[in-house]
């Protein structure tokens, strides 16, 4: 079989990708080979350098501050200072420490909750956006081989595009899914 070259879809732009992009790499890179397991090398006494939602967390935090206006920003933390006053909410300090062992309020633990929930869309947008040039290489040699594959009444490479077809999703699309897992399931 002839080489064919491999072209990416027309349509796709290869995103530029940023430290925070790196950062979110890295974080899954680091989370897929070991950092999974932090609560039982916790338990067995091999320690790591730091809880995975402590990094989780600050991946998170960097993402919404880089795509999220500092407006915006700022006016969410008053809001919730704001809601907090209305229901009665003191913000005393918590049991709770930061990554720094300092001794965490109630609007701290709140608000980062806050942000690691209206990262999450912007963080799966990310990560889509970064890997799509992989489904376009993969769906260009799926192409590229129809014609062999006709030749020999055989499948000459494997159609893996099919694998990765959420990776075609549009920004607002993927930013309004709440649950990923049934488009698996159905």
């Amino acid at each position: 079989m002839k080489l064919l070259p491999i072209y990416l879809h027309p349509n796709a732009a290869t995103p530029s990708r940023t430290q925070n992009d790196e950062a979110l790499i890295d974080f899954f890179t680091e989370y897929g080979v070991g950092s999974r397991y932090f609560n039982l090398n916790e338990v067995c006494e091999a320690k790591q350098d730091r809880s995975p939602l402590d990094k989780w967390l600050e991946v998170a935090s960097d993402i919404y501050e880089e795509y999220t206006s500092h407006q915006i920003r700022e006016r969410s933390a008053l809001n919730l200072i704001y809601r907090m006053d209305r229901k009665g909410i003191r913000n005393d300090f918590t049991p709770h420490l930061d990554e720094h062992d300092h001794p965490m309020t109630v609007f701290d633990c709140l608000y980062r909750q806050y942000v690691v929930q209206k990262s999450t869309p912007l963080i799966i947008w990310r990560l889509i956006e970064i890997l799509q040039p992989i489904h376009f290489l993969l769906e260009s040699m799926a192409h590229r081989t129809h014609d062999e594959e006709t030749q020999h009444k055989d499948m000459v490479i494997p159609h893996y595009e099919d694998f990765f077809y959420f990776l075609r999703a549009d920004k607002q699309s993927i930013k309004r899914r709440k649950k990923w897992l049934d488009i698996f399931n159905s």
